[in-house]
């Protein structure tokens, strides 16, 4: 395990990036409505990216709320548990294990973290075999409490970056994992068509 130093830096809820690079997702929730065999009208979620749409499976048991550079998760049965997707600062042409990575995460840790230890960093396996990830699993503790922060580049294209948080305290941190994966795992492309398609009831 290796100790980082902390700095004041700005809380990563819903934080404004501070320098988004040119190629971006926007994290806004978008819907299409199509109609089903009922005549009823289903809406599927999409978000816009610079080289195509976006798609995730968010479940009833959880809370999402989404603005252009963040979109964020919070579930009902985990408390102060959180699941963020945000724009990174880097880019693609950044390859991963660069100092830039560990810079950009001490940015992205909560501002009131002490004893900051790193526990495990790697290269991430994720569902899409054409995308990139590298993770970083941090414990570290707040007034009261100790907290475990993961905290997951994805490169979606050579053109697109983002990072994937999960927060929870450390005796519901796995969990916690568990259900931000599931929702980590359902981000996936879309295309018109496939939003043309009514959803699976």
């Amino acid at each position: 395990m290796v100790p980082i130093l902390m700095k004041p830096i700005i809380p990563f809820l819903l934080a404004t990036v501070l320098a988004s690079p040119l190629w971006a997702v926007d994290f806004t929730p978008r819907y299409r409505e199509v109609t089903i065999s009922s005549g009823q009208v289903a809406k599927r979620l999409f978000f816009q990216g610079e080289t195509g749409k976006y798609t995730l499976f968010a479940p009833q048991d959880t809370n999402m709320d989404g603005e252009s550079n963040a979109l964020r998760f919070t579930f009902d049965t985990l408390e102060s548990s959180t699941l963020v997707f945000q724009r990174s600062t880097l880019n693609p042409e950044v390859e991963f294990g660069n100092e830039q990575y560990l810079r950009e995460v001490e940015r992205l840790l909560p501002a009131t973290a002490s004893e900051v230890t790193l526990i495990e960093e790697g290269a991430h396996p994720l569902a899409n075999p054409d995308w990139k990830g590298h993770r970083y699993l941090f414990s570290c503790k707040l007034p009261g409490n100790n907290l475990r922060v993961e905290v997951l580049f994805v490169n979606l294209n050579t053109k697109e970056q983002i990072v994937i948080i999960t927060t929870a305290y450390s005796e519901v941190f796995k969990s916690a994992r568990e259900a931000a994966s599931r929702i980590i795992r359902s981000w996936s492309p879309v295309t018109e068509e496939e939003l043309s398609i009514p959803p699976l009831s």
